[in-house]
């Protein structure tokens, strides 16, 4: 059963107010890590949704020294709430996000792909391409669905991503944002 709390309703009437939510809680995630890093909502001159972070290549400081770079996209649509009659949510029709030791983004740490249209599971790359002999071969290995607070979450406790907030308050501001996807996403 979903963690819902009575707090966590903010009703979207309108594709623009659904747009709102999506991104105040992708924000509140992206702000644990970066303080001066947005998310932004566009619609291309094809009609499609994305939302993208400025800058596209984000930096993140390491603990250790050095950097680690962000870079995360999601394509959507609006649609109908399945559960709440006359209101209006944005379906996520696929995402990428990557982590990568260059700020160009060739030399991948890890990157979580799930791409219907090209590829219909999500999955993910791991590290430098794998060969058996043969000419290098990108892998794809298998996951379920992959929220962007994983991916944070990832980044500070496995890569040493330094948080702009004091660790416990970034991890409990991200896990929070977590939470409340959880509880009102449309797949299990």
């Amino acid at each position: 059963m979903p963690d819902r709390r009575p707090a966590d309703r903010y009703p979207a009437k309108t594709d623009a107010q659904a747009l709102s939510r999506f991104l105040e809680f992708l924000q509140k995630s992206l702000s644990a890590v970066h303080r001066n890093a947005l998310w932004r909502g566009i619609k291309t001159s094809s009609g499609t949704h994305i939302a993208l972070t400025v800058p596209e290549v984000i930096p993140l400081g390491l603990s250790t020294g050095g950097r680690i770079f962000l870079r995360s996209t999601l394509l959507f649509h609006f649609g109908d709430h399945p559960e709440f009659k006359k209101e209006r949510k944005v379906v996520t029709d696929e995402y990428a996000h990557t982590l990568s030791q260059d700020e160009l983004l060739k030399d991948e740490i890890v990157s979580w792909h799930w791409q219907p249209g090209s590829r219909p599971d999500p999955h993910l790359h791991i590290g430098a391409r794998i060969s058996q002999g043969g000419p290098p071969k990108r892998h794809h290995i298998p996951t379920g669905r992959v929220a962007f607070e994983h991916v944070l979450k990832y980044a500070i406790e496995e890569c040493g991503a330094r948080p702009s907030l004091k660790k416990a308050v970034a991890l409990a501001q991200i896990n929070e944002s977590l939470r409340r996807f959880e509880a009102y996403r449309s797949w299990a």
